[in-house]
């Protein structure tokens, strides 16, 4: 009797152990949700956009920006929620960066447009 109760458990151990690793495995090999491969590529768009905005290549990084505002778009038609993915969180970054390029001040704005930058990663992070 109390090998029937030891080969039972062993047996819901070993039942749920392969449970958990079929779940792990199916979960590692689903891909991301549209919209989480739009905020790594927003991501990626933003750390362009710094590394453009650093070097002073501002005509390119205007370039960039219009990149970032279509994914931003995206999300917003995606997700159907525009208060989440407002594209009203960009107007300030876009107005730097236009600033940027027809003053010729990018070094006296370098560092308000760095924190701008910083702080659109930040809500996507938050929200990511």
């Amino acid at each position: 009797m109390a090998f029937k109760s030891v080969s039972a458990g062993i047996a819901c151990i070993v039942v749920l152990a392969l449970a958990t690793i079929w779940m792990l495995l199916r979960k590692a090999t689903m891909p991301p949700s549209p919209y989480k491969a739009r905020i790594i590529a927003i991501n990626k768009l933003l750390y362009k956009l710094r590394k453009e905005c650093i070097t002073g290549q501002v005509d390119v990084a205007q370039n960039t920006f219009g990149d970032v505002k279509q994914e931003w778009r995206y999300l917003d038609v995606t997700l159907r929620d525009p208060t989440v993915y407002s594209s009203d969180n960009l107007q300030k970054l876009d107005s730097l960066v236009r600033i940027m390029y027809n003053k010729g001040e990018s070094k006296r704005l370098l560092p308000v447009v760095l924190n701008e930058i910083n702080a659109v990663n930040n809500k996507l992070d938050k929200i990511h």
